[in-house]
């Protein structure tokens, strides 16, 4: 099912312009911060509405970008993991290459450079 951006209220286009920076698809392509201190979302927009795709692996990542079938129009951003974590479930999977979930890696982290 993946995961996705649900900020309090619902405002995801707010949240985005708060939180997020919007980057080209070229970028979103040759990413290679997979397990750093931000992380790409994909802003995909169909009758419903916005949904903001979080790609936590590469595999989400080439899904986006690959995908000839799926005509749907996409912007792609990259955010804070921190900040991501608060409005999404992405704590609940494993980061890639490593056994420790998002939260818990992104706390480590967080410990050893003396904040938290």
């Amino acid at each position: 099912m993946g995961v996705y951006v649900n900020p309090k209220g619902g405002d995801k286009e707010g949240w985005l312009r708060e939180h997020a920076t919007e980057i080209s698809r070229e970028e979103t392509m040759s990413w290679d911060g997979y397990g750093g201190e931000e992380i790409l979302l994909c802003a995909v927009s169909d009758w419903h509405g916005v949904a903001i795709a979080v790609g936590y692996r590469k595999e989400e990542i080439q899904y986006w970008t690959e995908n000839a079938k799926d005509l749907r129009p996409k912007r792609f951003y990259k955010a804070p993991v921190s900040e991501v974590l608060k409005v999404s479930t992405l704590e609940s999977y494993s980061k890639p290459g490593s056994l420790s979930s998002w939260a818990g890696a992104f706390e480590e982290k967080e410990l050893l450079k003396g904040g938290m």
